[in-house]
């Protein structure tokens, strides 16, 4: 935990024998601008990245199991996150990608629980996210705030909305995979 935290490095590569990035690992590490992640590498935890106002872009292994909470909150010049397609099931941290502000591409893994609370919030350049099909929930406030998201797509897993998962979003499009039955059983 907090390993290199606030320091100058530039750039890092994580090897494979690694299983974990700790709490805080690379935490306001503001010249951190290149990371790899190695297959292999499972878990990433809260804030691990949170504010490396340097780093424009992640890809994330396909071994990837679980990332924390707040996992590149404030990475402000962020702008892609892809999640290599691997056939675990991906837990997802609340604000994982919170105030993310040049955030334009996402790929999420094609197996995850949820979209967490807070999960997208501040994104404002955030087009839109195709939200994987299995997704149970859309957490609270989870694209609050997104000023560039128009269209979304619902997966008809979905069974529960969070309040204010689109607040300050000027939708113009909502997709729903499902029937109007499943669409009103949605709890809201």
């Amino acid at each position: 935990n907090s390993a290199f935290r606030g320091s100058s490095i530039v750039s890092v590569t994580v090897p494979s024998n690694v299983k974990l990035i700790g709490d805080s690992a690379f935490r306001q590490c503001r010249n951190l601008s290149s990371v790899t992640i190695s297959e292999g590498v499972e878990k990433i935890d809260q804030n691990a990245f949170s504010a490396c106002t340097s780093l424009t872009s992640i890809t994330l292994p396909a071994s990837m199991e679980e990332v924390g909470a707040a996992a590149f909150f404030q990475c402000t010049s962020l702008t892609s996150a892809v999640f290599v397609p691997g056939s675990n099931q991906v837990k997802l941290g609340d604000n994982m990608f919170t105030q993310c502000y040049y955030l334009m591409r996402v790929t999420l893994p094609k197996n995850i629980d949820r979209i967490s609370d807070g999960m997208f919030q501040n994104c404002l350049m955030l087009p839109g996210v195709e939200i994987p099909q299995g997704a149970e929930s859309i957490g609270a406030s989870a694209f609050a705030s997104c000023s560039g998201f128009t269209t979304v797509i619902i997966p008809d897993s979905v069974t529960t909305i969070g309040i204010a998962a689109f607040a300050s979003c000027p939708l113009t499009d909502i997709y729903f995979t499902g029937t109007e039955t499943q669409w009103g059983s949605i709890s809201k």
